[in-house]
């Protein structure tokens, strides 16, 4: 089952909202934990050059941030100042998505009665 890149981008950047929101909270952190090895982020081929980017900045991000989770000795800071990042790449991803599925879904001018 393939899921949605749009759809594991937006569960992944909640569970990173989380997880600054309650930084000590090991619920939160082991969900995450499991949210990460859950989602598989990867580009389609005809995606454009910059999404392909984000996504793989995202996935670094988001490994490195399972690292700190399953590792030992990581604080609460640098735990959020990796799951910040990560965010902040999700979100900038998100963005370029919809702006690519705005520009790939325009209506075409045969679409408004117009001529080619």
């Amino acid at each position: 089952m393939t899921v949605d890149l749009r759809q594991q981008v937006t569960v992944l950047e909640a569970a990173c909202h989380c997880l600054l929101l309650r930084p000590d909270d090991v619920p939160v952190r082991e969900a995450l934990a499991r949210t990460i090895a859950a989602s598989e982020l990867s580009a389609a081929s005809d995606d454009r050059a910059f999404v392909r980017s984000l996504v793989d900045e995202a996935q670094a991000h988001a490994d490195s941030l399972a690292f700190r989770l399953e590792g030992t000795g990581y604080d609460c800071l640098c735990i959020s100042a990796a799951a910040a990042m990560l965010c902040q790449t999700l979100a900038l991803l998100k963005l370029q998505l919809s702006v690519v599925g705005q520009v790939d879904g325009a209506p075409t001018r045969h679409e408004f009665g117009l001529r080619p």
